[in-house]
């Protein structure tokens, strides 16, 4: 839920509703379903933002989840990658790489017990957003385009500065 937010704060705006669709093993417990939704709500209940529906399935080769989150910005206020020009300045909130490197450090000791609580496993293996961070300063236009870099850094920067010259405007 958290990576959702992230994109929609990444826009500009704020999320409203989510459906969620849920594929889950015979196997599955009831307690484990109510933990996921509920760590599902502690990201929403800041937004004011409701669970309004989605799809259970049994799924026979693993569980998965699938999240569609529905947001809203103020008109005219929503900033899309597209909106980056030459010689605009790139400004960075967090501390990219740190998940990655929480990541890197439980690939390289799998079976330690003690590396769950390093600083930067705990960052991998609980993503945080800057959502509202994104909307204030999409409200308050000090930027022409954002994205959410979760998916990496360097990758969604290179969204950010190729987009015009290679597609053109797309909004």
């Amino acid at each position: 839920m958290t990576v959702n937010i992230s994109d929609i704060g990444a826009m500009g705006g704020h999320p409203l509703y989510a459906l969620i669709s849920l594929g889950l093993n015979p196997d599955q417990l009831i307690r484990d379903v109510l933990e996921i939704y509920r760590g599902f709500l502690l990201e929403l209940n800041p937004f004011s933002a409701s669970i309004i529906g989605g799809n259970l399935t049994r799924s026979g080769n693993g569980s998965f989840i699938d999240i569609t989150l529905i947001g809203e910005v103020e008109q005219g206020k929503s900033l899309r990658r597209s909106g980056a020009r030459a010689g605009d300045v790139i400004l960075v909130t967090g501390f990219p790489g740190q998940a990655a490197a929480g990541l890197k450090l439980l690939l390289r000791s799998p079976n330690d017990p003690d590396l769950r609580k390093h600083l930067l496993v705990q960052i991998y293996n609980v993503p945080s957003h800057r959502a509202r961070l994104g909307a204030a300063i999409g409200g308050a236009g000090l930027a022409s385009a954002m994205i959410d870099t979760s998916d990496g850094f360097l990758g969604d920067l290179g969204h950010i500065c190729v987009w015009r010259a290679r597609w053109g405007p797309f909004w």
